[in-house]
This record gives structure tokens, C-alpha cells and sequence, in this order.
């Protein structure tokens, strides 16, 4: 399983990598991460595409004892989240016009709430379940992108 991850800091941070179907994300990136919910299925999410089908973000609609999650994200410069905490949009630049035809996946999966000793928060979603077209799209995101670790 390839997935990314969106890690909680102001500039958008992110990390790619490979696991087996049995392994937990466990993310260092100055510290280690922890996984908060106990599977990798929090939630469904969609990749966001502008009129041009090019992936501008993601949509996750976590399920409701994840909510918690919407709340934090909601202090992020590139997130937007709705009112009643049942979405957050994840951008991945300054385009947020997204066509809604375009950006209904529902994908499932993959997606494990991390957290650090001090508090920092990450999210994951699979790539190895997109067409290779969308998956370079996803590893040309202009973020910072950080080494990972598994253990």
C-alpha cells in the first residue's frame, strides 16, 4: 500500500510511502507519530479536480468518532473546514474551485489519524488505488516533502 500523509504544520507538509497491509504509519519527521484511531478506515475522502480534472486537494469526511480531527485542521492556512466539523478540504495551492463531478472518489481506507507525543497531527490516504496520472500529479504537489520511517 503507497500512501501520502498531510502533517499538521502552517506550510503544507507532506510525506509519501510504501507499507504492507499489515503495518501502521509510524512517521518521523522530528518526532514519532502514533496512530490516534485503531484501522486505517476513518472516514471517506475525495480528490478535489478543477475544471482541467487536475487535483487541487482532497475532501475527507471522517467518520463521527474522528470528527475531532476537523477541529484541528481547522487552524491550517490550506484547509477549510465546514461548520459543523463533518468535512475538512485539504488545498494544495492557491486554486480552490474544484468541479464537483470530477471530485466524487469515495475512497475509503488507508487513511490512519497519527499524532505526536507533543500533540502535532497527521492524516493518511492511499495512492497505489489511483491511475498513475493522478498518483505523479499527487508527488508534484509543491509542499515540503519530508523522509519517513516505518517501525
Amino acid at each position: 500500500m503507497e500512501i501520502i500523509a498531510i502533517i499538521f504544520e502552517q506550510e503544507l507538509t507532506m510525506m509519501i510511502n510504501s507499507i504492507g497491509d499489515e503495518d501502521i504509519p509510524n512517521l518521523l519527521y522530528s518526532e514519532e507519530y502514533s496512530v490516534v484511531a485503531n484501522n486505517d478506515w476513518t472516514g471517506f475522502y475525495d480528490w478535489l479536480r478543477n475544471s482541467e480534472k487536475k487535483i487541487i486537494g482532497i475532501r475527507y469526511c471522517p467518520f463521527e468518532e474522528t470528527e475531532f480531527i476537523c477541529s484541528i485542521a481547522r487552524e491550517l492556512p490550506y484547509s477549510i473546514v465546514s461548520k459543523k466539523n463533518t468535512w475538512v478540504e485539504f488545498y494544495f495551492s492557491k486554486d480552490r474551485e474544484y468541479v464537483s463531478e470530477f471530485s466524487a472518489d469515495q475512497q475509503f481506507t488507508g487513511n490512519w489519524i497519527l499524532r505526536s507525543p507533543s500533540g502535532k497531527y497527521a492524516i493518511t490516504f492511499r495512492i497505489d488505488i489511483m491511475n498513475e496520472s493522478d498518483r505523479q500529479q499527487i508527488l508534484s504537489i509543491p509542499a515540503h516533502w519530508v523522509e519517513t520511517s516505518i517501525s
